[in-house]
């Protein structure tokens, strides 16, 4: 019992010791940003990697799969949608499940879980010999995907240095397009060979045991383990996150969290566990949460209401009537386009600020839909390809990359609640536009099409200037002061630290 008052004590010595200065922050520790980080931060984005190999993989489904393979008379447009949106249903439902899971048993393990179930879908989906199982496959592969893509940006978020934190949720980024890149290139040398989607899909679970395999090498979540009373495992956690941080530095680090938590019973002394106070009162939002949940939500809506998911899901049925050689050429061009620039944003995102880039960025995908829009009305080949390349170059520069870290503006205890959010918010408006994008593409055709977009990319610029926030090198507990006050403070970082 007196350990414990004395470690409560030391906690509000600590507190009181708290800059709101981010330069006196343990996140401003020099870091060696080398070969094994890198390699580290992209093993744990493992599930984002089968995340973007699972979306793009049905490309090469729609494209080989024959009525026999499913027994079936026909595969009619329907079907190709129905088997499409699977995912994409499948994917809320595991963005859902993921909230609890990751706040209950910890992000790695729910990670480790997600894992089991690509390996699980993969090979439901490879051994499908009727329709109704492979969308039930694709369903499962979906569950598994929206789990990925709701705690992989949590995990990166709460366990990545301020310096690096946009560095880390760029990499998850370019990691779901390498997935996809390379989705497409193993579909070419297949194309014309019988039953070769099974082969594709069973593929899919050679990365998942990989990180089951790996997955003790990486640390749990410091913050996780704070929300849940484990100051001990935070710890440990903090100091093989920050290697060349000082006992004091960790002790301060930790009890920030813990703090940040309400994790600090001042009346027993001891640290007591607010896990099942959150799910009691059903992680309720307070406003400023909520104004930072609806902004993070819209931003990741105006990504899916983009279009981009119409070329990855579809871009072979669309260049269909341009007498282009090899129907996956347009894919490949998109994928290939992604994985360049969403790896400049490596360095534009940390180095601009996530606000100016997708100003700037916003411009160049508007550019290239009204291009896009120009060639189609003209049945311009050419044109097509190149308007495609810049659409996506912006696309991917920003706004592919960037609504993924929106759940960095909610505070800790409420941070897995706001990812499975977000990430709801990314499938429920991605399962529309794969649901419906062939149907619209016949009633108003790709000229018609590709206009709308751009029209709902120039609102997103509006909301952005008005609505978004900076928040470069800030420390996670810093960003909730911008959301504090009536609207949006989207100049606080420039009025403190500049």
């Amino acid at each position: 019992m007196t350990n414990n008052i004395d470690r409560a004590r030391g906690s509000e010595r600590f507190a009181s010791s708290l800059s709101v200065s981010t330069l006196d922050d343990i996140d401003n520790l020099p870091l060696a940003l080398n070969a094994k980080t890198i390699i580290k931060l992209i093993a744990v984005t493992t599930c984002s990697l089968l995340y973007g190999y699972h979306t793009s993989i049905v490309t090469g489904i729609l494209l080989v799969l024959k009525p026999e393979d499913i027994n079936a008379s026909e595969i009619t447009t329907l079907h190709k949608e129905v088997i499409t949106t699977a995912t994409n249903i499948g994917a809320i439902f595991g963005s859902i499940v993921s909230f609890p899971m990751a706040d209950t048993h910890g992000r790695l393990k729910t990670l480790h879980i997600c894992s089991w179930i690509f390996i699980a879908s993969s090979i439901v989906t490879s051994l499908s010999f009727r329709l109704w199982i492979l969308v039930l496959g694709r369903f499962i592969i979906g569950v598994a995907i929206g789990i990925g893509s709701q705690c992989v940006p949590l995990y990166l978020s709460e366990v990545s240095p301020a310096k690096i934190r946009g560095l880390a949720i760029t990499i998850n980024s370019m990691c779901i397009t390498m997935g996809q890149l390379l989705a497409y290139l193993f579909v070419v040398p297949f194309i014309n060979t019988a039953n070769s989607w099974r082969f594709l899909v069973f593929l899919a679970i050679l990365p998942a045991i990989l990180f089951i395999w790996s997955k003790d090498k990486f640390p749990e979540s410091p913050r996780w383990l704070a929300l849940t009373s484990d100051p001990e495992r935070a710890r440990l956690s903090i100091e093989r996150i920050y290697p060349m941080a000082t006992r004091r530095q960790v002790n301060l680090k930790l009890n920030g969290l813990m703090l940040d938590s309400n994790q600090i019973d001042r009346q027993s002394g001891s640290y007591s566990s607010i896990a099942s106070q959150a799910f009691k009162s059903n992680k309720k939002l307070d406003p400023t949460s909520k104004k930072a949940l609806i902004i993070g939500c819209i931003l990741m809506v105006y990504q899916q209401t983009s279009g981009f998911n119409a070329f990855i899901y579809y871009a072979p049925l669309i260049f269909q009537d341009l007498n282009v050689l090899n129907p996956m050429l347009p894919s490949i061009v998109v994928a290939a386009t992604n994985v360049v620039f969403t790896a400049t944003a490596l360095y534009t995102v940390d180095k601009f600020g996530k606000r100016i880039v997708l100003l700037v960025t916003l411009w160049i995908v508007i550019i290239g839909l009204l291009l896009f829009s120009y060639g189609f009305k003209t049945n311009n080949a050419s044109l097509l390809i190149i308007s495609l390349i810049i659409y996506v170059a912006g696309y991917a520069s920003g706004l592919g990359t960037i609504p993924w870290s929106s759940v960095e503006f909610l505070p800790t205890h409420l941070r897995s609640l706001g990812s499975s959010y977000i990430s709801c918010s990314n499938w429920v408006s991605n399962s529309l536009i794969s649901m419906t994008y062939l149907s619209l593409m016949k009633i108003c055709g790709n000229e018609a099409m590709m206009v709308g977009f751009a029209t709902v990319m120039f609102s997103c610029w509006f909301f952005t200037f008005f609505w978004y926030p900076e928040v470069k090198g800030l420390s996670l507990e810093e960003i909730n002061k911008i959301f504090q006050n009536t609207g949006v403070d989207v100049h606080f970082i420039y009025r403190n630290y500049y």
